[in-house]
């Protein structure tokens, strides 16, 4: 192969298919050559036209490197170094000689102005370059690692490839660059012991100096008036108080008269509609609606409308005992709890994507701040609310059982699962929603900084970056990291483990470490120090493991306890409004919270199922209330105990009615209801019967009125 420019192409391409480097062919590429054009051409030739990035910061950086390099590579003409020094500082507008990009970005002018007067050898230069942009370091990183070497002031000027190795081996460069590693999982420092490792790793050190943090030694408490003598109700009423449910009441019947006005406007209020026989909801109402909300948590039908069925099969007493199925229809299709006039449309002042739910929302997180203050030790994590409709915050979770719905970020005490805060997520663009963020702000509000607490985070939230944060408000933390988090030690990442082995690197306060298992385990902790503990399995074997596993193992449960009480008695009611879904969510939520209250106050200890069937009761039999008397459509009049009583007189002396069993038989046959009267009617039923046969027949037949 001849020399010069026009035989470039196939030198490099043979050197390519030999499997050197760009860099290294660029190297060979400048030493066959003489003149600045010359090896220009070559550099181009080799490092832009062989699958290299293209994108404009990145070539000019190389570009100009590669020029300033070229310079000084003859050893006799040093009269362009001034120019160039001027190029790398902005100071003259047209492109030195080769560059097709210009002006260079700051981080090339300042890469390039210093390896100017400092680099004598093009290979070097430009592998040295390439490789810092390729790793995405700073101009202040770059002037560091050029002004710390101490072998780029002795390189020789060499054409042997072999020895121009004054910063990077070929074959550590290649690794280096290979497409085949992940960016994150490069090792960061070369073999040649003069090589300097990534500014941002010389921070860690693998001496672990701990520095003890204050540990939160206050006990948990129970801040509100509850004790041994409070029921089930009382501590419910913690979270969902007669304020709660009177506004509730209050905008139900807002939005029904909002929306029956806005249907006769328009002429829509059709004769059998549930809202044409519509009245104000009551208080006592109200109770007994979310006494059958309760209910149904525990008992499950395949629909609403079952609840009130005859079917022996799927036949409740309590529902139509306490509300006939149209009126808790009527009030469950006007639930509200903000008055809809009021809201603000995306993009105006005051607009809150949870305003259907932000009263309540607001009230309840500030309850569970007040009612209770946790142990040292508490979790982070999200749940979610499942829900498939159309919501423009609506999430895709493939870890969680339900794998759409609303993401709830939660931080719970890890031992009991109380949920001390919570947020719900609304989009992008509300606040900032990054993971440091969320959990600051949830640790803030909830005010858990400075008092000497522990947070347990999994990888979507650990970075080396937070858990310094947290250490500087006076909060230790414990977390498994993902590898490819943003300043973790590359070069733990990259250490090579057999099972059961350990390395770790330490920065300040942070612990980053690498433990082989089944596979890699990264963790990250302000808590511990590199030393292993015994952990004992089920079948009494005893195991080695590093301490800050077996203590996030221990600990990380506290928000998936909260969520599997969630799960035990969920609301299964389908629905296209996000909002009804998240209500009764963050209802069965502040539940939760009271069954633990309850049962943290009393000896005697119960389910979680138990205590929402207490709680329904209780709801529907408080003092101000009265069952509603049975209807006859109801299966409990074939299994009920009945006892027969006289009307109650009026106006007359004996009072009369006509017998319910002979009116119904006589329509049935001939068209026309009979008129026979009787003064006995059923207690339970409040049916006017004869005394015989139609009271034995009513109760014990299906089809009464076919006997």
């Amino acid at each position: 192969m001849g020399k010069g420019p026009s035989g470039l192409t196939q030198r490099s391409s043979s050197w390519f298919l030999e499997g050197r480097s760009p860099w290294t062919v660029a190297g060979n590429a400048i030493d066959d050559l003489h003149s600045i054009d010359e090896q220009m051409q070559a550099v181009h030739t080799c490092l832009l036209r062989h699958a290299l990035p293209t994108k404009a910061p990145f070539v000019a950086a190389s570009e100009a490197a590669s020029t300033a390099a070229a310079t000084k590579v003859t050893q006799s003409d040093f009269s362009q170094l001034p120019r160039v020094r001027e190029a790398a500082a902005g100071k003259i507008a047209e492109p030195l000689p080769g560059c097709s990009h210009w002006p260079p970005t700051a981080a090339s002018r300042g890469a390039v102005g210093t390896a100017a007067t400092k680099v004598t050898h093009a290979h070097d230069t430009t592998s040295l370059f390439v490789i810092m942009f390729r790793r995405g370091l700073s101009d202040a990183e770059i002037a560091d690692l050029i002004n710390h070497s101490d072998t780029l002031d002795n390189v020789e000027s060499d054409s042997d490839d072999s020895e121009c190795n004054g910063v990077f081996e070929e074959d550590e460069i290649d690794d280096s660059l290979s497409s085949d590693e992940d960016e994150n999982d490069v090792e960061g420092v070369a073999s040649n012991p003069a090589a300097v490792p990534y500014p941002k790793d010389s921070e860690w050190t693998a001496v672990d100096t701990y520095r003890p943090l204050p540990v939160n030694t206050t006990p948990r408490q129970i801040l509100v008036d509850i004790d041994e003598s409070s029921s089930v109700l009382d501590c419910s009423k913690v979270f969902l108080t007669d304020s709660d449910v009177n506004e509730l009441k209050r905008q139900t019947n807002l939005y029904a008269s909002q929306t029956i006005q806005k249907k006769r406007r328009g002429n829509n209020l059709k004769p059998h509609s549930v809202l044409s026989s519509w009245k104000p909801v009551t208080i006592s109402e109200m109770r007994r609606f979310l006494g059958i909300i309760f209910h149904m948590c525990v008992s499950k039908k395949p629909k609403i409308a079952d609840h009130w069925s005859t079917n022996p099969v799927l036949s409740c007493n309590f529902c139509p005992h306490v509300m006939s199925r149209l009126r808790f229809t009527q009030i469950l299709s006007c639930l509200h709890l903000v008055d809809n006039s009021n809201q603000k449309k995306p993009g105006e002042d005051g607009f809150h994507p949870l305003y259907k739910v932000l009263p309540y929302y607001n009230n309840l997180k500030e309850r569970c701040i007040q009612a209770y203050r946790p142990s040292e030790k508490v979790t982070i994590d999200e749940g979610i609310c499942p829900f498939r409709g159309r919501v423009s915050f609506r999430v895709y979770m493939q870890n969680k059982p339900h794998k759409y719905g609303l993401k709830v970020y939660a931080v719970a005490e890890a031992s009991s699962g109380y949920v001390v805060n919570f947020e719900v997520y609304a989009g992008k663009h509300i606040v900032d929603n990054s993971s440091s963020a969320v959990i600051l702000r949830l640790l803030s509000d909830s005010s858990l900084l400075n008092k000497g607490h522990t947070v347990y985070l999994d990888r979507f939230y650990s970075s080396p970056e937070l858990f310094q944060q947290l250490a500087e408000k006076g909060t230790g933390a414990v977390g498994t990291v993902n590898k490819s988090r943003k300043g973790l030690p590359k070069d733990l990442v990259s250490a090579k483990l057999k099972k059961g082995e350990m390395s770790f690197r330490r920065k300040d306060n942070v612990l980053a470490m690498k433990w082989k298992d089944k596979r890699d385990v990264y963790t990250l902790s302000t808590r511990h120090q590199a030393t292993f503990g015994t952990h004992t399995k089920r079948n009494g074997s005893v195991v080695l493991k590093p301490l800050q596993v077996l203590d996030y193992n221990l600990n990380k449960i506290g928000v998936d306890i909260g969520d599997q009480r969630l799960q035990y008695n969920p609301f299964q009611h389908r629905t296209v409004k996000w909002w009804r879904k998240l209500y009764f969510h963050l209802l069965l939520m502040g539940v939760s919270n009271a069954f633990w209250l309850y049962n943290a106050v009393h000896r005697k200890k119960i389910t979680i199922t138990d205590f929402i069937t207490v709680l329904a009761v209780q709801l529907v039999e408080d003092d101000t209330l009265e069952f509603i008397p049975r209807n006859e459509g109801t299966v409990g009049r074939l299994t009920k105990r009945h006892f027969l009583q006289h009307i109650p007189a009026t106006t007359k002396k004996y009072a009369a009615r006509v017998c319910h069993v002979c009116s119904s038989r006589s329509k049935k046959q001939s068209g026309k209801a009979s008129r026979k009267e009787t003064r006995y009617e059923c207690e339970q039923c409040g049916v006017a019967l004869c005394l015989e046969p139609c009271f034995k027949i009513f109760h014990t037949k299906k089809q009464y009125d076919s006997v």
